[in-house]
């Protein structure tokens, strides 16, 4: 058996399986590597995450605008009609609301806008 090998060895060179498991230790390093490239990338790609965000603040605008509006007409019926009690107090608290809300989805946007940049 001994001279068999011997002579594989002078036909085919010597057989390395050290050679081999470095290989494969190589290959399965890479792709670790790869796979938590992978998980990086798909964790810092917040380009989607942001779109959406300002998609919904863009869409709130228009809802907030016209709040605004019906309570500033609501606070006009409110004086025109003479009702007292607090009710213009309603309309006008309202108002307010949300127009900082206005505000604020504004200053988000531009924010969002700025971060994309």
């Amino acid at each position: 058996m001994n001279s068999q090998k011997k002579v594989n060895e002078k036909l085919f060179g010597k057989t390395n399986k050290t050679e081999l498991a470095a290989q494969k230790v190589e290959l399965a390093l890479a792709d670790d590597i790869n796979l938590l490239l992978d998980k990086a990338y798909q964790l810092t790609d917040v380009d989607s995450i942001v779109l959406n965000a300002i998609s919904k603040l863009e869409k709130s605008i228009p809802i907030l605008k016209e709040t605004i509006k019906k309570s500033e007409d609501a606070l006009q019926k409110v004086k025109d009609l003479g009702i007292t009690g607090g009710v213009e107090k309603v309309f006008e608290n309202k108002k307010n609301e949300a127009s900082s809300i206005l505000k604020s989805a504004e200053r988000r946007i531009n924010g969002l806008n700025n971060f994309r940049k």
